[in-house]
C-alpha cells in the first residue's frame, strides 16, 4: 500500500472518530456500508473498494485487483428508541442487533479473471414496545396492555465475477440475490369479566382478554434478484475513477397471515378450549 493511500485511510479514520458523536450508522434503515473499511469511509468506496465486502456490494470491478482472500465482519447495532402510546414514555424492549458479513475472492477461468462475492445484511429495523394500561371501571376493571411491534430484515448474497482488462481498466458484475422479511403488530388488549359454562358444573366466572388492532406478527418473506455492474480506471498512482450501475430488484410479493381484530359490543357465545364462554361485553370479532 502506498504512503499516500495509507495517509488517506488514516485521515478518514481520524475524521470518523472525531465526529462520532454526530455520525449516523444508517441512511434511514439502510446501512451506509458493509464492513469496517466501508463504514470508516462513510460508504464512499465506489472508486476504492479495498476488500471483498466493499467490492461485492459497491463496485465488483475492484475484485479483479485483489489477491485471493476472505473477509469477515461482525457488527453490533444498538439504537435507542422511545415512544409514548398514551400512558407515558417508554423504550423498546429490542435494542441489540447483530450484523454479520462475509466476502471472498479467488482466481477463476484464466489470467486476470476472478470469482468472488459476499453474503451480508444490508438493512433492517425493529421495535418492541409493551405498555400496561390502567384499569377502567366502565367495562374493563382489570386493566390490560398495548403492544407495538415491527421487524424488517434484508439479507443479500452477491456472487460476482471480475476481469482485469489491462493495467488501467477493470470491470466486474454481481448477481444480487436477496431475501426480505417483514412483520408488524399494533394491538390493544384489555381484560373483562366473562362467564364459562362448564359441562357438569355450570356457570363459572372468570376474566377473558379482549384484543383489538392489527396483528401481522407472523413473519412474511419475499425474494428478489437484481444486478450490479462496475468499472474501475486507474489514471495514475494517485487517481482512480470508479462507476457503478445497480439495477432495481424484482421481488416476489410479501404475503401476510393474520389481519385486523376489532372489538364490538354484542352478546356472543364462543367455543373456548372445549367450553362455551358467554360474554355481554366487548369481545373480539373473529369473522
Amino acid at each position: 500500500m502506498k504512503k499516500s493511500r495509507i495517509l488517506g485511510v488514516a485521515v478518514a479514520a481520524t475524521l470518523a472518530m472525531g465526529i462520532s458523536s454526530s455520525a449516523l450508522a444508517t441512511d434511514g434503515y439502510q446501512l451506509i456500508g458493509i464492513g469496517q473499511y466501508a463504514i470508516g469511509m462513510g460508504g464512499a468506496v465506489v472508486a476504492a473498494p479495498d476488500d471483498p465486502l466493499s467490492a461485492a456490494i459497491s463496485n465488483p470491478a475492484g475484485l479483479a485487483n485483489m489477491t485471493p482472500q476472505a473477509a469477515f465482519s461482525a457488527e453490533v447495532f444498538n439504537p435507542t428508541r422511545k415512544t409514548n402510546m398514551g400512558n407515558g414514555e417508554i423504550g423498546s424492549h429490542s435494542n441489540i442487533y447483530g450484523i454479520p458479513a462475509i466476502g471472498w475472492v479467488a482466481p477463476a477461468f484464466g489470467d486476470g479473471i476472478v470469482f468472488g462475492g459476499g453474503v451480508y445484511g444490508t438493512s433492517g429495523l425493529g421495535v418492541n414496545y409493551l405498555q400496561n394500561i390502567a384499569a377502567n371501571p366502565q367495562g374493563f376493571p382489570y386493566g390490560g396492555y398495548t403492544k407495538a411491534y415491527s421487524s424488517i430484515t434484508f439479507i443479500q448474497m452477491a456472487p460476482s465475477i471480475a476481469m482485469k482488462v489491462n493495467s488501467h481498466l477493470s470491470v466486474g458484475g454481481s448477481l444480487n440475490i436477496a431475501a426480505e422479511q417483514g412483520s408488524f403488530q399494533q394491538t390493544l388488549t384489555q381484560y373483562a369479566p366473562a362467564t364459562i359454562i362448564q359441562p357438569g358444573v355450570g356457570p363459572v366466572n372468570t376474566v377473558a382478554p379482549v384484543t383489538a388492532g392489527l396483528n401481522l406478527s407472523s413473519p412474511s418473506w419475499a425474494y428478489g434478484v437484481g444486478l450490479t455492474l462496475g468499472v474501475l480506471y486507474k489514471v495514475n498512482d494517485m487517481v482512480t475513477l470508479g462507476a457503478t450501475y445497480k439495477s432495481p430488484m424484482m421481488f416476489t410479493p410479501l404475503t401476510f397471515q393474520g389481519g385486523a381484530q376489532s372489538a364490538q359490543l354484542a352478546l356472543r357465545q364462543i367455543e373456548w378450549v372445549g367450553f362455551t364462554m358467554q360474554r355481554s361485553s366487548c369481545v373480539p370479532n373473529r369473522s
